[in-house]
């Protein structure tokens, strides 16, 4: 997992971040921009425990609570090299913002994939 705190810190990752986390700096970490104040963005990769994003979830990163109710904004997605990237928008407070971008490669969990495709069609 790849936390994004800046576009320069970004723009130094680009060789292995998806262009929509790269895109998606350059809007929102500009001038003024402050993480712990506005929040920042976080890369799902490979292999990584889905428990371990906090500002989100204790307990793994789920997109509906146990009524089913959405725990986000508003997921989307994007083709990518072929392939989709979702972005899904978490907003924490009345100035933060944690944004999830997840790659729909081989290695994602079939049921965070289920809940995503079900999160685009609300």
């Amino acid at each position: 997992m790849i936390r994004l705190y800046s576009h320069r810190q970004a723009l130094q990752l680009r060789h292995i971040l998806p262009r929509l986390a790269l895109l998606r700096s350059q809007q929102f970490q500009g001038d003024g921009y402050d993480p712990e104040e506005h929040g920042h963005i976080i890369v799902i990769e490979e292999g990584v425990d889905l428990s371990h994003i906090p500002e989100i979830s204790s307990d793994g990163l789920r997109l509906f609570d146990s009524d089913g109710w959405p725990l986000f904004e508003f997921v989307e997605a994007f083709v990518e090299d072929g392939h989709l990237i979702y972005e899904v928008v978490f907003q924490i407070d009345d100035s933060r913002t944690i944004v999830v971008i997840i790659p729909d490669q081989p290695w994602l969990d079939d049921v965070l994939r289920q809940q995503l495709q079900t999160a685009l069609n609300i």
